[in-house]
């Protein structure tokens, strides 16, 4: 998916240099091992720097890319998977072309269409052009609809800085990084930070779907596409389900064969899973024989889905390689992990998909496919069932049925180990059962265990009040489905900010292997969020249409089977075993008081309470995640130079 770094100035001392770009690229060369190119102009007022993973043209497509006039440059990371159509297009406009790039098609879209041949495009995305046309000079940035490609902003020194990665701005700002309080409290609440915060205090993020202009000193920023769910009396689609189906299989297809559109071999992720399993099969279909799909692997019973892979891989006749993963590959990853997600970590989840892409890069491969989406858009999470049960309990708190409603909410964990703290959380908001942010009040109250570790002065400093995203929901949500409510809070927050980003781009790019995600696909948003909601959570059965689509093409012992959400062994697994030893140095009481976020005493009863249970709740683990690599993120970028630690 390559990098993507520049400058553009906003006053007229607002200059900058090809050595500073190309001290800004050298910061992304992970992302583009392929190629490295700065463009700067004449005077300093605009520049561009690029790192490439080649996949579509591999000669052609070199960036930064001008238009044959010189006027118009562009850099770009991602995917248009639709250039072909467009490009078709665009010839019959009169448009030449010299390569076979999607890199040319998007140039050319706006030298013909401006901002609005953003909203023809079927891809993942960030791109800066700067337009020098009739004198001017001016620059435009994009993002992707769903966030998939991350941008990140900064001004410093009259200058507007960009980059794929906040790490590649850090040569440009004359500011050491420090963590942003307000970010810290939203991913205690959240999981993500939300809006365009990032945890540099000073960087934010281009939203998705946003683009931003800059001319003459000036910014505007827009949006050019917004998640959006019909009114909950306007859901009563009154098709077949059957025919639901094959139209879902359908678009899907459709996604998935564009996606595989590339001049290197492409890969499937599996997980075990109705998603990725679907991809697969669907990749299958349409590549033929030599498919080739990676999963993970673990030691822990509750965690592994490695059976389930098995299955699917043998039902699709495909070549499938497993990762075994062990907490010892958590100890020796987790710092080079923390550096790549330049952010805390709620979970460790984005730790063996880091080492997964590692084996990807390994055996070649550049491009995977994954399943990610489906959840968000088909109604998988069990926060989704968990607000259902709630909302059923605050309307009939003592009926006989609240118990097997409960008992029937997580099929995937065994009997004997119920989830602790369960009825707590159900318990929350039931009083205030209109809230918006109604489905996600148990999440926001279980980040008080992590917050209760805070220093006195950032205890207060992270303080977040949520109605600050309540301000910013979209006008008629208060007449969604609850479901489409609670659809669109994940969508627009854990999505972009922490699965797409920290779980996904980043860990793929690390070791610069691009993730396509079929059901991101506009197309198919678009389709599942007109679809009545009885489709994708029926009861307490998530994702019925997908089941239903899926059920010619995956054995039915996955296109059946309940949602295991994808998780890994938490810290308590390694923390305290010899190889975690240079982790905990990170809590050593001194560098705590280094840092300052957290409180020593505070600490030091909460990882005595861990040692002594020999296990964590899942609160529990969340505040140790974010404790133990917030330290990490801070002796990283905070105190050090932001280089990748090569050894913890």
């Amino acid at each position: 998916m390559c990098g993507l770094a520049g400058a553009f100035a906003l006053s007229p001392e607002g200059r900058t240099t090809a050595d500073e770009l190309g001290a800004m690229a050298a910061a992304l060369a992970h992302r583009g091992p392929d190629d490295q190119r700065c463009w700067v102009d004449a005077e300093g007022r605009a520049g561009l720097a690029h790192t490439r993973l080649a996949i579509v043209d591999r000669e052609g497509g070199r960036q930064p890319m001008a238009d044959p006039k010189g006027e118009v440059i562009l850099a770009f990371t991602g995917e248009i998977f639709n250039f072909l159509e467009l490009r078709a297009e665009l010839t019959q406009k009169g448009h030449a072309f010299r390569t076979r790039s999607d890199t040319e098609v998007l140039l050319h879209a706006y030298l013909e269409w401006g901002e609005a041949a953003v909203e023809r495009f079927n891809g993942q995305f960030a791109f800066a052009i700067v337009d020098r046309r009739g004198g001017r000079c001016r620059l435009v940035l994009a993002r992707d609809h769903a966030g998939i490609l991350p941008l990140f902003l900064a001004q410093d020194r009259g200058r507007l800085l960009f980059a794929s990665e906040a790490k590649a701005l850090l040569p440009a700002l004359r500011s050491r990084p420090s963590l942003c309080p307000v970010a810290l409290g939203q991913i205690l609440a959240l999981w993500a930070p939300v809006g365009d915060r990032t945890p540099f205090a000073g960087v934010r993020s281009l939203r998705p779907g946003h683009l931003l202009m800059a001319e003459h000193g000036a910014l505007r920023e827009r949006a050019w596409w917004r998640w959006t769910f019909p009114d909950a009396r306007d859901s009563g689609c009154t098709d077949p389900p059957q025919r639901l189906a094959a139209e879902l299989r359908d678009l899907l297809e459709d996604a998935v064969r564009i996606r595989l559109r590339a001049d290197v071999a492409v890969g499937s992720y599996l997980s075990g899973g109705i998603d990725s399993s679907m991809v697969a099969g669907l990749a299958r279909k349409l590549h033929g024989a030599g498919l080739s799909t990676f999963g993970i692997r673990f030691p822990t019973t509750e965690h592994d889905e490695g059976d389930f892979q098995e299955a699917v891989a043998r039902h699709l006749d495909v070549r499938h390689e497993a990762l075994a993963w062990t907490a010892g590959d958590l100890a020796r990853d987790l710092p080079r992990v923390v550096y790549h997600a330049e952010a805390p970590l709620v979970r460790t989840a984005p730790v063996p998909l880091f080492a997964l892409s590692r084996r990807l890069r390994v055996k070649g491969l550049k491009v995977v496919l994954t399943g990610e989406g489906a959840d968000e858009i088909l109604g998988g999470y069990d926060l989704f069932r968990e607000a259902a049960v709630r909302r059923a309990i605050a309307r009939r708190p003592g009926a006989w049925w609240v118990p097997r409603l409960v008992a029937r909410l997580y099929p995937w964990q065994p009997a004997a180990r119920p989830r602790p703290g369960l009825a707590a959380a159900l318990a929350v908001g039931l009083d205030r059962p209109h809230n918006p942010l109604f489905s996600h009040l148990p999440r926001i109250q279980a980040g008080l265990v992590a917050r209760r570790l805070l220093a006195a002065d950032w205890a207060a400093a992270a303080q977040w009040d949520p109605s600050e995203l309540e301000a910013e929901l979209p006008p008629g949500f208060d007449r969604w489905h609850p479901l489409s409510r609670a659809q669109y809070l994940e969508a627009t927050v854990l999505l972009p900010g922490n699965l797409l980003s920290v779980q996904g781009d980043r860990m793929l790019m690390a070791h610069a292997v691009e993730g396509r995600f079929p059901f991101l696909d506009p197309r198919v948003i678009a389709f599942a969020a007109a679809l009545p909601p009885r489709l994708k959570l029926k009861g307490l059965r998530e994702k019925p249409l997908l089941k239903a689509a899926a059920a010619s093409l995956v054995p039915p012992m996955v296109a059946e089977r309940p949602k295991q959400p994808y998780r890994a062994p938490d810290l308590t697994a390694v923390l305290w075993r010899p190889e975690g030893a240079a982790l905990r140095a990170f809590l050593d009481p001194a560098e705590l008081r280094a840092v300052g976020v957290f409180a020593p005493i505070r600490v030091e009863r909460f990882l005595d309470h861990l040692r002594r249970a020999g296990q964590a709740t899942e609160r529990e683990a969340i505040a140790l995640s974010i404790l133990l690599t917030t330290q990490i993120w801070h002796r990283t970028f905070a105190q050090a130079t932001a280089r990748e630690p090569v050894h913890v």
